[in-house]
């Protein structure tokens, strides 16, 4: 199969790393039941040049960034460098990492929209079956409103990975996959800006 990215990298450092991001592709395509139209992907081995060329806070530990727009370039911590912050990275979190990140591509792709988040982060958590690292990740499991969760800015203010997963799980295991995807819909026309933040918080009584 022709994959639509090519991957910039050492392969001395990161020999064999095209499998990962082949994986990651796949499954997000038979999800979606759709292909992505061709892009790049970055593998960097700097944190400072990564979150300088990303405009990150310098002290940012983000380990990737998807792009906004479905033929973006994709820019990816090189595992090697992310083993070296992070003495628990392995393999197993990297290709989940990649998964989570090539839904959000083909999300974009599919309904371009950036909100509402929290459905956003909720739908690539679920993809890449990451129940227990966010677990783990998130011991206290605040809950914040959902105006809080809505838009990039208070994103990663709060960073609520684990309650866009609980809360998104509970609307596909409740009422099913097509019936969220119809919710998105939705929004195109009706609670996608970022000035009704709180609208797709009740938005989610017309699943019913």
């Amino acid at each position: 199969m022709k994959y639509p990215f090519k991957i910039k990298y050492n392969p001395k450092i990161d020999r064999g790393i095209e499998k990962y991001f082949q994986k990651a592709y796949d499954i997000n395509s038979k999800y979606f039941k759709m292909n992505l139209p061709n892009f790049k992907i970055k593998i960097w081995y700097s944190r400072e040049e990564f979150n300088k060329h990303l405009r990150f806070p310098k002290n940012s530990k983000f380990h990737a960034n998807s792009g906004m727009k479905s033929t973006d370039p994709m820019d990816v911590m090189s595992p090697s460098t992310l083993k070296e912050e992070n003495n628990w990275f392995g393999q197993t979190f990297f290709q989940k990492l990649l998964i989570h990140e090539f839904c959000h591509r083909f999300f974009f792709q599919k309904w371009d929209v950036m909100f509402p988040l929290w459905i956003i982060e909720g739908i690539a958590c679920i993809i890449a079956k990451q129940e227990r690292e966010l677990y783990h990740r998130n011991k206290n499991r605040e809950i914040q409103p959902l105006s809080k969760i809505h838009n990039l800015r208070d994103w990663y203010k709060y960073n609520n990975y684990w309650q866009a997963y609980s809360m998104t799980k509970f609307l596909i295991t409740k009422y099913k996959k097509y019936k969220l995807e119809q919710l998105l819909n939705l929004s195109l026309i009706h609670i996608s800006e970022p000035t009704r933040p709180l609208y797709i918080s009740y938005a989610v009584f017309c699943l019913k």
